[in-house]
């Protein structure tokens, strides 16, 4: 493996600050050491003058004084020396996620995953969560991963219970329950890991709900800007989704469910910015739906919508000409029912024809 990638996460080391009280006896025991007779016991019986005792009353105060300062100097040390630890500690574990998450070398993303075994953090938790969750991520990979996940439940006791209830909804291909746990354990006022909505989102796109998947992806993208952590992941997976959205609804208009097609155009273009409204030409697809149920008002309002957008240009302005014609007929009383039908027919053909246009250029 490159020798940037770090073998173990260490902890604490060895003897840093174990406990004030050995910090105490280390001062009295230097005190000792520096003045014994002024620590001992005066004998019974024995007088001393009062020079004497003035004397040896501000040589202790001196000493004690030095020792205070000693101590001081040895604990400030050892905070400096720890949250230096501490630094390197995160600085190591954000290295070997991102390690993990960016390369495409096998090994080292064995490494990597093997490495976040030893830290005691629920942002490596959950990134070895999402790894043993993906099917399409290398087997050894995978396992490596799970391994390192079972020696932090060993040693991080707050999640060891998490951890083995996150472990076993795996082996049991219950994405429903990751979610249940992600969400319960990970997510609050004081929590706000990019890792918890990212993997959750990928969970309910494994269960084939793009819509929620979308949101928790929302999520995540906007974590991601502070704590940048997946790079583009993020926006492919939300393309993922939009896609899988707009599919389901050219599926339920080609079944002829146009009012189920509506409400699912409706659910897709929700939150999308103008650029991917533009690519999926929602507004058009919008305005076919509606001509299809007849409502020529709600159509011609879409395609003013779909063509201000430059959505399909050509497509768009040959369809508003027959919704034009069809409204400025039906409010003339001289045009017959066979004409309007007639009429009709052109715009439901034309429809037809957008929308096998629309589905094709997806695919």
């Amino acid at each position: 493996m490159s020798n940037r990638t770090p073998h173990v996460l260490q902890l604490l080391p060895e003897g840093t600050l174990r406990c004030p009280g050995l910090v105490l006896v280390g001062g009295f025991a230097l005190a000792s050491f520096i003045a014994p007779d002024l620590l001992a016991a005066t004998p019974a019986g024995n007088e001393l003058v009062a020079g004497d005792t003035e004397s040896s009353s501000w040589i202790l105060a001196v000493l004690f004084g030095v020792t205070v300062i000693l101590l001081s100097g040895v604990i400030i040390g050892g905070l400096v020396l720890w949250g230096k630890k501490q630094d390197d500690i995160n600085h190591m574990m954000s290295f070997c996620i991102k390690f993990l998450i960016d390369t495409q070398d096998e090994a080292e993303r064995r490494e990597a995953a093997k490495a976040l075994g030893g830290a005691r953090d629920p942002e490596a938790l959950l990134v070895l969560v999402d790894v043993i969750n993906d099917d399409q991520v290398e087997k050894s990979v995978r396992e490596a991963a799970l391994a390192a996940l079972q020696e932090m439940g060993l040693k991080y006791r707050k999640y060891r219970k998490t951890i083995d209830d996150l472990i076993a909804a795996r082996q049991a291909q219950d994405h429903q329950k990751v979610i249940v746990i992600l969400t319960s354990k990970f997510e609050g006022e004081r929590k706000k890991y990019v890792q918890t909505p990212y993997v959750i989102g990928r969970e309910f796109m494994r269960l084939g709900n793009h819509g929620d998947a979308r949101e928790w992806l929302h999520i995540a993208e906007y974590r991601n800007r502070k704590t940048p952590t997946y790079g583009y992941q993020i926006k492919a997976l939300v393309d993922v989704c939009n896609e899988h959205l707009f599919a389901e609804g050219d599926r339920l208009f080609k079944a002829r469910f146009y009012h189920d097609a509506k409400t699912q155009y409706a659910e897709a273009s929700h939150s999308l910015g103008d650029e991917d409204k533009k690519r999926f030409a929602s507004y058009l697809r919008e305005t076919c739906v509606y001509s299809k149920l007849n409502d020529y008002i709600n159509s011609d309002q879409a395609l003013l919508q779909a063509l201000q957008h430059h959505h399909e240009t050509d497509m768009t302005l040959t369809l508003n000409k027959l919704i034009q014609k069809v409204l400025d007929k039906s409010k003339d009383p001289t045009v017959s029912e066979q004409e309007l039908e007639q009429l009709e027919t052109e715009i439901d053909e034309c429809v037809s024809d957008i929308m096998k246009r629309l589905t094709l250029s997806e695919h």
